[in-house]
């Protein structure tokens, strides 16, 4: 038996996004009237395009509490051309502005397994033996302007 599965789902949120590729084998052998083999091999990839959809409060806050907490009557940029900041909740960040946050986060993983299984007076015994690995791998971009400066500053972790 073999199966191939992609999805390709965008978020609520603009650039949140998730794509999945997975890849399953399963063969199975007869040997002999007691004795069954089999092989299962699963491969699969995500990758994930996040948003700060935040766990904190004020300057920590995702892109959903700052939207909501933004007062809406203030522009999205300034007269210069730079995020504007809610006068009532400066320590906010500008929802528009987490949109620019570039974080993407791909994980692969392969598991392998063999088994042999046999019976023996009418019992049943199984022996399987499994190898899994796995690798994940995140980039952020990130573009902060700090709070009453006029620098921008950038920030990666790899």
């Amino acid at each position: 038996m073999a199966s191939i599965n992609y999805l390709n789902h965008s978020g609520v949120v603009k650039n949140n996004d998730m794509e999945r590729f997975t890849a399953k084998i399963n063969l199975d052998q007869q040997i002999s009237k007691y004795v069954k083999a089999g092989l299962s091999f699963n491969i699969s990839r995500n990758n994930y395009d996040n948003v700060p959809l935040g766990n904190g409060e004020n300057e920590n806050s995702g892109i959903i509490t700052a939207a909501v907490a933004f007062n809406p009557t203030v522009p999205v940029r300034d007269e210069k051309g730079n995020y504007s900041t809610n006068p009532q909740m400066p320590q906010l960040p500008n929802p528009v502005s987490l949109l620019e946050i570039n974080d993407k986060t791909v994980k692969e993983r392969l598991l392998f397994g063999l088994y042999r299984s046999g019976t023996h007076q009418g019992t049943e015994t199984k022996k399987p033996i499994w190898v899994s690995t796995e690798n994940i791998r995140n980039e952020k971009l990130i573009f902060r302007k700090p709070l009453n400066t006029g620098r921008q500053s950038t920030v990666r972790h790899i």
